[in-house]
């Protein structure tokens, strides 16, 4: 298996969607935190 080297490049956050949405009883779905996405940068190590 390669190594890989994983960078955080950005955090984005949407404080009109978490003030809307974020609650028990929301239906904001996400696989990953929709409300403060995070980009990454992945690199393969040689």
């Amino acid at each position: 298996m390669n190594k890989v080297r994983i960078t955080a490049i950005r955090q984005t956050v949407y404080p009109d969607l978490m003030a809307k949405y974020e609650n028990p009883m929301s239906a904001m779905i996400s696989c990953n935190d929709g409300f403060r996405p995070f980009s990454f940068y992945i690199e393969v190590i040689e």
